[in-house]
């Protein structure tokens, strides 16, 4: 079983530690934050170590693995000491800007280590039976909604990277996954991209609340995807594939499966309120998946090839947000 370290007692270290909790496949030796108090009442939980300090754990545990979960200013760091050391790693995203993601990849090629980059929803149950019925065939467009719940804090919006690199990642990586065929993957040949902003405090900030975006691939086919900072009613994630095979439509999972009819309609339970309450299978399923990974069981699922095509789409459509026109996607 591998030993892992994770380093991270935010949001994300907690539904790690959770899914940790509840798999045999990863024994963690100890968490590490400077925030010790949530890291001393994560460690409780899986039975480890704690530390204040994410280098001093890294340098002092004997372990096999590392879970970063630390601000994203400090994943690139984090995973190249990791590979100094020896540990394959686990790292949420984003690794970092195009340069830190090759050079990243360079290190765990060069420690003979492997490195996993979190892309959750390709582990969540409902969105790889729609992959599955997919199969090889090529749909001919795929919308995604992506609507947050609850709005983040302005220091965290602040330092996140903007809308398109901390929120629309997830579905440009599910977008270019459903359009792959017989391939792991595709990659769109242009994108555009418009945006709005009305909350108040957004707009103090300069961040975008909400983004369209429409990407074409080599043939022809659409992936449509609209994203939302803000969302009154709960965590809104749909998705819908349309194609020559029907259509696929995912819907949210919501609070209560109960549906009351009467005269006046039929009432619907809000979706979920936040990611972390509609991916719990997700998480617990990609940390099985690296544990996989580590011990050798099986390549890992996330590939270099899909990390540095997210970040590269990821510029070309804030750059269509900057200019106003179209971009075409160059994979260099």
């Amino acid at each position: 079983m591998p030993r892992v370290i994770l380093l991270g007692a935010g949001r994300a270290g907690g539904f790690h530690t959770t899914s940790i909790s509840q798999i045999d496949g990863l024994d963690a030796v100890c968490v590490a934050d400077p925030q010790v108090d949530r890291a001393a009442e994560y460690a409780r939980r899986l039975g480890c170590a704690v530390e204040a300090d994410p280098a001093k754990a890294i340098a002092s545990y004997d372990a096999d693995a590392l879970i970063v979960a630390t601000p994203t200013a400090t994943h690139t760091d984090m995973v190249k000491l990791g590979f100094a050391h020896g540990l394959h790693v686990f790292c949420e995203k984003p690794l970092g800007l195009l340069d830190d993601i090759r050079e990243c990849y360079g290190a765990s090629r060069e420690a003979g280590r492997e490195l996993m980059v979190a892309f959750q929803r390709r582990f969540d149950p409902e969105f790889r039976a729609v992959r599955a019925q997919i199969g090889p065939q090529r749909p001919q467009i795929v919308k995604l909604t992506s609507r947050d719940s609850p709005m983040p804090s302005a220091p965290y919006l602040q330092s996140s990277g903007g809308i398109v690199k901390d929120c629309m990642i997830h579905d440009i990586d599910i977008a270019n996954w459903m359009m792959g065929g017989d391939e792991t993957h595709a990659v769109p040949t242009r994108v555009s991209a418009s945006a709005y902003t009305h909350h108040p405090m957004l707009k103090e900030i300069g961040e975008h609340e909400g983004v369209a975006a429409t990407m074409q691939y080599d043939d022809g086919a659409l992936a449509v995807i609209d994203v939302s900072r803000t969302c009154n009613f709960g965590y809104d994630q749909r998705a819908e594939v349309f194609g020559s095979f029907g259509m696929i439509q995912l819907g949210n999972r919501r609070e209560s499966v109960v549906v009351s009819h009467g005269g006046d309609g039929a009432a619907f339970a809000n979706p979920l309120y936040s990611f972390p309450q509609r991916y719990p299978d997700a998480y617990r399923a990609e940390l099985e998946h690296f544990a996989a990974v580590v011990s050798g069981e099986t390549e890992c699922d996330v590939r270099e090839s899909q990390v540095v095509a997210g970040e590269i789409i990821c510029n070309a459509l804030n750059a269509a947000l900057d200019t106003g026109a179209a971009q075409d996607v160059v994979i260099a």
